[in-house]
């Protein structure tokens, strides 16, 4: 059910913007997302999972052309590109989810340099982890 309503305001925020289904893409998603966040929506009202899951069965039913790959500039844009097709081959993942956890890869690599990527400890990953997890809501029952 969260999901139908989620999609009724995805729906909604394109309607407003003039917007159709044709130029939904993964940035109009993050777009919406921080839209959903700005006007207060509980974490448990939106998921990033579920919306872009529903633009991989929109390219595979052809209403939504196929995005192009980002193509690797940097070393770290590099090593992005080969964490992909590794969650995408190996780990056998939804397009939709290795994007999100490319995503969350991305901002983690953001605050280091490319050279300094190697030296990455496990108080790093600790560190990022707090961050990221103080970010979000954990659902209430």
């Amino acid at each position: 059910m969260v999901q139908l309503r989620q999609v009724a305001r995805l729906s909604n925020w394109l309607e407003v913007r003039g917007l159709g289904v044709a130029e939904l893409t993964g940035v109009r998603v993050e777009e919406f997302l921080t839209f959903q966040r700005a006007t207060g929506r509980w974490r448990a009202q939106w998921s990033r999972p579920g919306l872009l899951c529903l633009l991989d069965v929109l390219q595979r039913l052809g209403v939504l052309a196929a995005e192009e790959p980002v193509q690797a500039g940097s070393s770290t844009d590099a090593l992005l590109a080969s964490f992909e097709r590794y969650l995408l081959a190996e780990r056998g993942l939804a397009a939709g989810t290795a994007r999100g956890y490319v995503r969350h890869a991305a901002r983690f690599l953001a605050g280091f340099s490319p050279h300094a990527i190697a030296d990455v400890t496990a108080a790093d990953v600790t560190q990022a982890v707090l961050r990221e997890s103080a970010a979000v809501s954990v659902r209430r029952r």
